[in-house]
């Protein structure tokens, strides 16, 4: 069974597996917010900031396993495997999509 995805949310992903930074940032509203690891980042600078130091530290990948949608939010569902203990590690991707690009995401672990 396939999981779709909106475009924007599987671009962004396979963006994120290749790691291209900036066709990632290209998915983002200019204003868009990122919740990860207890940190809030605000902006496209701060946010690649976030995903050069990310990759370099984890360089990790994502395999969707699953999806609910209410309205523009879309939980995204993936095993996260990388170079960290206990990997990989189901997370939650929480998107919001606004004017067709992603506006927020909020990464916690699976079921938090």
């Amino acid at each position: 069974m396939s999981i779709k995805l909106p475009s924007i949310i599987a671009d962004f992903v396979r963006a994120k597996n290749d790691f291209q930074v900036e066709a990632m940032l290209a998915c983002l509203t200019e204003d868009a917010i990122v919740e990860d690891e207890g940190q809030t980042l605000r902006g496209t600078a701060a946010i690649k900031s976030w995903l050069e130091r990310t990759h370099a530290q984890y360089d990790d990948r994502l395999d969707v396993i699953g999806v609910q949608s209410e309205g523009s939010r879309y939980i995204v569902t993936a095993q996260v495997f990388g170079n960290f203990d206990g990997s990989p590690v189901p997370l939650d991707f929480d998107f919001v999509i606004a004017a067709g690009k992603i506006s927020a995401l909020c990464i916690t672990l699976h079921g938090e």
